[in-house]
């Protein structure tokens, strides 16, 4: 995922960024798809084990693939060296521009790992009490939704950001209607459970953009050790989200709460943190937005790097 970002932002202008990251996501949202449904299907013929190889088999294709046949850009110059990078990543985290992304991109996105990835079933079966094929219906339509919201974006990324329309409007805009539905689930304000799991899948794509507003802070050199530090530390908190949700519900049901109290107190911690984190982004927009924010970029990719792409391919890139 860096490296695809890294490339977008040597290859592609800035008004392509957005649709680029809804692009390199949505190849990721097929892989979720089947992770309900299809899976459980696959496991009443064959093991774990053996879905698991069959993954790695897939995997070493495509990275084999992409080694031999993706195009590169030519460069006229060694690549810098390991000890002459480490200023720019000091560089990177001394930038307050680095840290406007970094709350925002640990709690929401962070976040919506975590719950994607395993509270929102629990939540479902604990809290809903639905069984467990319900549940696995929850997850494939949030997973059919997040394609959908990656589409959209990989669509109509570009045609916006040349009327005006940044990937920071995108978050700015996107991410507080994602967090409003999220409100909605945990207050349990309708009884159409599948409706508001969809959506807040659908608007959580938004919050990837964050990425792409991150890079545009640092120089064109800097952009893959931005965003490499920023997937850091939203990795860091998918894993701590994840793990201290399940650690308040276990204190809390450790005190007397009963399984459905403690995950909706667990939840409202995690928006509470969300809602901070999108307040600060939001009321730090017109400093970021300031000159000098905003790193100059070469209106056109590099002829270098066309000229490689299509002497691989047999045609225009």
């Amino acid at each position: 995922f860096m490296g695809a970002l890294k490339a977008f932002s040597r290859l592609f202008g800035a008004d392509r960024q957005a649709s680029l990251v809804g692009w390199i996501m949505t190849a990721g949202g097929l892989g979720a798809i089947t992770s309900a449904y299809p899976m459980e299907a696959a496991l009443r013929v064959i093991t774990w084990r053996e879905i698991f190889a069959a993954l790695a088999a897939v995997t070493a294709a495509a990275s084999a693939w992409l080694f031999l046949r993706a195009p590169d850009e030519a460069r006229g110059e060694p690549p810098e060296p390991l000890t002459a990078q480490w200023p720019g990543v000091v560089a990177i985290f001394r930038d307050p521009r680095f840290w406007r992304c970094v709350p925002l991109g640990v709690t929401f996105t962070g976040g919506f790992m975590a719950v994607q990835g395993l509270w929102a079933t629990s939540w479902l079966m604990q809290v809903n009490g639905y069984g467990r094929d319900a549940a696995a219906g929850h997850l494939t339509g949030m997973s059919v939704s997040m394609l959908a919201g990656y589409l959209a974006i990989g669509l109509l990324g570009t045609p916006l950001a040349r009327r005006g329309i940044t990937a920071a409007h995108l978050v700015g805009g996107g991410v507080p209607v994602a967090i409003a539905t999220l409100v909605l689930i945990v207050a349990e304000a309708s009884s159409h459970t599948r409706i508001l799991w969809t959506a807040f899948s659908g608007l959580a794509g938004f919050g990837t953009l964050i990425y792409t507003v991150n890079s545009r802070a640092f120089p064109v050199e800097l952009a893959g050790r931005a965003n490499t530090a920023l997937n850091v530390s939203v990795f860091l908190g998918a894993f701590g989200i994840q793990w201290g949700i399940g650690a308040l519900i276990d204190l809390l049901q450790g005190r007397g709460a009963d399984p459905a109290a403690a995950h909706r107190a667990a939840f409202w911690v995690l928006l509470a943190m969300q809602i901070l984190s999108c307040s600060l982004f939001l009321a730090t927009a017109r400093w970021a937005a300031a000159p000098g924010g905003t790193r100059r970029e070469p209106s056109a990719p590099p002829a270098a790097a066309y000229a490689a792409a299509e002497r691989k391919l047999g045609g225009p890139p």
